[in-house]
């Protein structure tokens, strides 16, 4: 294996290389195991981690959103060309993958091509608390929000922060305490309380944009408040119901480790062999995160069919998801980039 190294000065150096580990993280949290008892708990609890994946990338997100919005002065014009480049990455991709996924598992799954692509619907997320798609209604709504966020953050970091902790406090507590329509407590977690990530990351790239070694001053500031956080949701989260409210550890959690990965990247050179590969599987994740479940659900059963040995069946699913999922991806990458005339965000690594 070449020794070559690539040097990482910024986080937004490693930005995409943190975004394939993100998307990695995310494809494994819906792989399949077969496992029961103490091993079916064991896998339960690292797939539970891996959800956190989510987190690194809503921070990541946030990160790219403010260096897009600082770009330029914050115009009318500005902002509806940021709407517009956002719009055009991720819209059509969506169309395109739903049809396509509606498709495959028709073929495939024997799912019928409009319950397959009633999965992909954006507004059944908000009017249903359908998880089918979740993640672009709720990426759609940050954008939407984020250049008033950004005014907020340039004008006082110190209003901005008391605003984004009372938003995370204020849904944890009802997460936590208050009983409430289902559709709402799924539009709560999945939207307002894990967007206390997307808004950490704009606040980290505000700093990053002020001092190169920001990311230090904040691993070493708030690394243990963070510990502390995760302790205390910990113990609520044993006190009341594990799987129900494991997600408010996902914060403290994932944003600790993407202090952890920017800071090791800081602080070294990355393999440019591993560098390359996840960079460029990081500028593909809103494919991989459209495929991966629905690639997953055809590999299964195709492969049942001849497989009967569980073990070496989820060998071969996994195998075939992840395989399967970042061709498909980089192949629509491809022609998206094509069909929109190149006007997309994220491009694969050029040495």
């Amino acid at each position: 294996m070449s020794r070559e190294k690539v040097p990482l000065r910024t986080l937004g150096d490693c930005r995409s290389f943190l975004m394939g580990i993100a998307i990695l993280m995310i494809i494994f949290c819906h792989a399949y195991y077969p496992f029961f008892g103490v091993y079916g708990k064991v896998f339960d609890s690292v797939t539970s981690f891996l959800q956190s994946g989510v987190e690194v990338f809503l921070f990541l997100s946030g990160y790219g959103c403010f260096y897009s919005l600082s770009k330029t002065k914050v115009t009318a014009k500005s902002v509806f060309r940021f709407y517009s480049r956002r719009f055009i990455r991720i819209i059509p991709a969506w169309f395109f993958i739903a049809l396509f996924s509606a498709a495959l598992k028709y073929f495939f799954a024997g799912v019928e091509f409009y319950d397959g692509l009633s999965q992909f619907s954006l507004l059944a997320f908000f009017t249903k608390g359908s998880l089918g798609c979740w993640f672009i209604s709720v990426i759609l709504v940050l954008y939407l929000v984020s250049p008033f966020f950004y005014e907020l953050l340039k004008r006082s970091a110190g209003i901005y922060k008391l605003v984004c902790i009372l938003i995370f406090v204020a849904s944890a507590a009802v997460i936590l305490f208050v009983k409430t329509d289902p559709v709402f407590d799924v539009v709560n977690r999945m939207l307002i309380n894990r967007s206390a990530m997307f808004w950490l990351g704009m606040y980290a790239a505000d700093k990053v944009s002020r001092d190169q070694n920001a990311v230090s001053a904040l691993f070493k500031r708030q690394l243990s408040v963070l510990l502390c956080l995760g302790i205390l949701l910990f113990a609520a989260a044993m006190i009341f119901e594990w799987k129900y409210y494991a997600r408010l550890l996902f914060v403290p959690i994932a944003y600790a480790a993407t202090l952890l990965l920017s800071k090791s990247a800081y602080t070294g050179h990355a393999p440019a062999p591993w560098f390359k590969l996840l960079s460029n599987l990081g500028a593909v994740t809103l494919e991989c995160y459209l495929l991966n479940e629905n690639v997953r659900a055809c590999v299964y059963t195709v492969c049942k069919r001849f497989i009967s040995n569980q073990i070496f069946l989820s060998v071969i699913v996994n195998a075939g998801m992840l395989l399967g999922t970042a061709v498909l991806a980089w192949a629509f990458h491809q022609a998206l980039g094509k069909l929109t005339a190149g006007n997309r965000t994220g491009k694969l690594y050029q040495k």
